[in-house]
């Protein structure tokens, strides 16, 4: 692994763990085995550092949802595969989705990565609300009235989880915060 990706992926990490304002430049360089001044040849801020961060992350997400896009699969096995992928970034409770960490620190965030954390989250409800609409078409998924509104609900109900799995260090408050919506697949 090159340098620039070694630290994307330690600042990810630490990110994930600890929030924006939970790491530094030096804490960072630490881990990657580099000296802190080697860090602003690759990112000359920290705010730098946190857009091509989220630009990575993010585009994984997206290219997730392009690869389910293509698998033609039923809305409930879509969904069912959403919940599996977001209940990943808990990571036993030690971690959280990136867009939630930076969510929770939006004060401290610049323009450019408060737009792109509002894109990812657009992007996660447009994905929902088709997923929704083809259970809702295919009869996979119960209940349905508005797809949209169960994709606004059904991103709450997801974050609220990997937050409640955070703060107990469980992820069975992920599975459990989501049981009412699994059994609505079929």
């Amino acid at each position: 692994m090159d340098t620039r990706s070694a630290i994307l992926e330690h600042a990810e990490r630490a990110a994930r763990q600890k929030g924006h304002n939970g790491f530094s430049f030096g804490h960072i360089a630490r881990d990657v085995g580099i000296r802190k001044a080697s860090m602003f040849h690759h990112f000359p801020t920290k705010p730098d550092l946190l857009v091509a961060v989220f630009a990575r992350y993010s585009q994984r997400f997206y290219g997730w949802f392009d690869g389910m896009d293509q698998s033609k699969a039923n809305g409930a096995t879509r969904l069912a595969a959403y919940l599996a992928e977001t209940r990943a970034t808990i990571e036993d409770g030690e971690s959280i989705c990136l867009s939630i960490a930076l969510c929770v620190d939006r004060d401290a965030l610049n323009e450019q990565l408060i737009d792109d954390v509002k894109e990812f989250q657009a992007r996660n409800m447009i994905w929902l609300t088709e997923a929704f609409a083809r259970g809702q078409v295919d009869g996979s998924v119960s209940g349905i009235s508005d797809p949209e509104s169960e994709a606004m609900a059904c991103l709450a109900q997801v974050d609220g989880a990997i937050v409640m799995s955070r703060l107990h260090k469980d992820t069975s408050y992920f599975d459990r915060a989501l049981a009412q919506l699994r059994l609505r697949l079929s």
